[in-house]
């Protein structure tokens, strides 16, 4: 066995039982998930690998890593030096970084699990235990992603009505280990979710309106190998070629994609193509936007045939059920007079509802026990006013 085998055993194996360790499973069945995670059909692939073989394919090099990091089994210096042992093709240190780019989360999770707050107040919601509703709209959309052909979906809706929240939650929903969400929370959307690929791209980094950034980021969450070079046409036949399991592309912030020049309508054109004529059905993109896209696509002179392809999804305000089961999720319970007051004042919004509960919150721990809480939270919601108008 060469050195570079004996260091690959070693590696996979460490990760494999630190995997054991931190997540209390028999090292066979941690096995068979990591194959299942590489299209197989169990974990004899990683039982050979375990001996020394190192995969003949880069994919399955890649894939390996993005699981083992997934699971905390290796850091991102571990991660770069099993994808150099492997003689991976592209820059090791690059992939490691993009690969775990969660590490920090990974490394902190029991820290974390302890230190989340327990309303979310500005930024997207990231963790799935923090999102609370929306199962109507859940069902909707994970019902286009049974079999094929998978449907496209748009998620449609004001700012700041939890878009971005709901994507990352789609994405993340039906992979998230029992031990990281509410007792309760609906996880099964999909029949064998190790089976799909996703891809995430948010248009409001800029480097991501750029073909030459956008075309291998996309290649990379896939798990596809980038070619060189990575253009529209070598990016179609990199996803031709390696279409063979469910895949999902979603892309939050529409209208900053369509503001950009560089992403012409030739790109659009390809994309419906890819979709259409050569993914045999496993392919699907979500997209979010305040207005449809084929009305965004038409406002900028980009009309694509590519934007009327997309099912709606519109987002409004919790019902009435979803609304309530947030405010009751506090930590120091509320009064019901202050649960009507929230529902009532915020609409049933979320962002509203995160507010006005964190405020209620506050205002409990601190140990008040007048309604200046609710003037506080009055004038913190005046930015969200149009959402009630």
């Amino acid at each position: 066995m060469s050195i570079s085998s004996q260091r690959f055993a070693r590696l996979l194996k460490q990760a494999l039982n630190t995997i054991k360790a931190r997540e209390d499973k028999n090292l066979e069945i941690i096995q068979d998930e990591l194959g299942h995670a590489l299209g197989r059909k169990n974990g004899s692939a990683v039982r050979y690998w375990r001996k020394g073989h190192i995969p003949a394919d880069p994919e399955d090099v890649y894939l390996l890593s993005q699981a083992l990091a997934a699971r905390g089994g290796l850091t991102q210096h571990q991660v770069e030096q099993f994808l150099r042992c492997t003689d991976y093709p592209n820059a090791a240190h690059q992939v490691a970084a993009q690969i775990c780019e969660h590490e920090k989360d990974v490394v902190q999770e029991r820290s974390v699990l302890l230190e989340l707050q327990p309303f979310v107040v500005g930024p997207p919601i990231t963790d799935p235990r923090q999102f609370y509703g929306r199962s109507r709209e859940l069902e909707r959309i994970f019902n286009n992603w049974q079999g094929v052909p998978l449907q496209n979906i748009a998620l449609v809706g004001p700012r700041r009505s939890g878009k971005t929240s709901l994507l990352h939650y789609v994405r993340h929903i039906t992979t998230t280990p029992t031990h990281r969400l509410r007792d309760g929370q609906r996880a099964d959307w999909l029949k064998e979710p190790q089976q799909y690929r996703w891809a995430v791209v948010d248009f409001q980094d800029p480097r991501l309106v750029k073909p030459q950034f956008l075309l291998p980021h996309l290649l990379r969450e896939l798990g596809f190998p980038v070619p060189t070079p990575c253009i529209i046409e070598t990016f179609m036949e990199v996803m031709i070629d390696h279409l063979e399991r469910p895949t999902i592309i979603l892309m939050d912030e529409l209208a900053a994609a369509l503001a950009a020049p560089e992403l012409d309508m030739a790109f659009w054109y390809s994309l419906r193509a890819l979709v259409n004529s050569y993914a045999n059905g496993r392919l699907a993109f979500l997209l979010t936007s305040h207005t449809p896209p084929f009305e965004i696509a038409a406002d900028v002179g980009k009309p694509s045939p590519f934007f009327n392809m997309f099912n709606l999804v519109e987002l409004g305000p919790f019902a009435m059920d979803e609304a309530r089961e947030l405010t009751n999720s506090s930590p120091l319970p509320f009064a019901t007079e202050d649960v009507e007051w929230i529902i009532k004042h915020s609409g049933s919004w979320p962002v509203l509802v995160q507010l006005f509960c964190n405020e209620r919150l506050l205002s409990l721990e601190k140990g008040q026990s007048d309604d200046s809480w609710q003037q506080a939270a009055l004038h913190h919601a005046k930015p969200y006013a149009y959402l009630l108008e």
